[in-house]
């Protein structure tokens, strides 16, 4: 697997905001720790934290969300949205990464309840 390539990220992405303000690590305990301290440090709505490993992610119930090296790329979104929709939210941008992934490749990923998107068993 090759490594995730930032600069390619960039020069393919066509959003105004979201991923404009890209914080990527090789390696963190939690994107959502990284998400949160730039949010408390003033990082722009739609602001993405990655990492191509975590070591300490939090699922569900108190449950280990890890992302071994190589695997997955593990994301936090950066959202200000008004107190009203953070529901929806939640249902809705799993449903828009499916789309996505759909429209860009001959895949069809499936959405892990809550939030996690994947392809097969991955």
């Amino acid at each position: 697997m090759t490594a995730f390539d930032v600069t390619r990220f960039h020069s393919l992405l066509k959003t105004k905001a979201f991923g404009r303000n890209f914080i990527f690590e090789p390696s963190v305990g939690s994107t959502m720790d990284v998400a949160r301290d730039a949010a408390q440090h003033g990082a722009a709505e739609g602001t993405v934290a990655a990492a191509d490993e975590q070591t300490a992610g939090r699922g569900r119930l108190g449950r280990a969300w890890i992302t071994p090296p190589g695997v997955n790329l593990a994301t936090t979104l950066v959202l200000r949205p008004p107190h009203s929709v953070v529901r929806d939210i939640a249902m809705i941008a799993p449903l828009a990464v499916v789309h996505a992934v759909e429209d860009a490749r001959a895949l069809r990923p499936g959405i892990k309840w809550p939030k996690a998107v994947q392809v097969g068993s991955k």
